[in-house]
């Protein structure tokens, strides 16, 4: 079996955060563009990493871990990233756990592409013409900075380097 091009590392969210998010899409009055779940990514590294093991020490079999954990975090800002999709729309998380998950995984030899780490959680890979700065929306995003959100789980799985196609919501989905 040819070995992973490279290690991915996330966290997910519960339910009840899951409802959040869409409220908070729905209230900006845009519809997420994706399948996958809402996730918080913690490396997306191009080195495979078959020793790394999740926050609670379970390794990895086959290339995966899981680990349930609870972790209750706040949203602190609201954000885009210009990517070659678009311009996306995220959620800032105040977690340090993530950071120092991201920089266990580097101490670990992993790789990144970024100078820095954000921990965020992307609404909208491409939103187009939607942009924070409006008066409108700024207001309406005060309204979620501080709220909790709890994360359930850590997840290792073999690096997708497809998978911004792959998660792409079709017109038939």
């Amino acid at each position: 079996m040819k070995a992973p091009d490279g290690t991915y590392m996330d966290v997910v969210f519960g339910s009840s955060t899951n409802k959040l998010f869409d409220k908070i899409i729905k209230e900006f009055g845009l519809e997420k563009d994706f399948k996958d779940d809402y996730h918080c990514t913690i490396i997306y590294s191009k080195k495979y990493l078959p020793y790394l093991k999740t926050s609670k020490g379970d390794k990895q079999v086959e290339a995966k871990a899981n680990s349930k954990i609870n972790k209750l975090v706040k949203i602190k800002d609201f954000g885009h990233f210009k990517t070659p999709e678009g311009k996306n729309l995220h959620i800032v998380l105040d977690c340090p756990y993530c950071k120092t998950e991201f920089a266990r995984t580097i101490k670990a030899g992993a790789t990144t592409d970024y100078p820095e780490y954000v921990a965020h959680v992307t609404l909208m890979y491409n939103c187009k013409d939607f942009d924070l700065d409006f008066k409108k929306n700024k207001d309406l995003t005060k309204k979620f900075i501080g709220q909790k959100v709890e994360i359930v789980e850590e997840r290792i799985s073999p690096l997708n380097t497809n998978w911004v196609e792959d998660s792409k919501k079709k017109d038939n989905d």
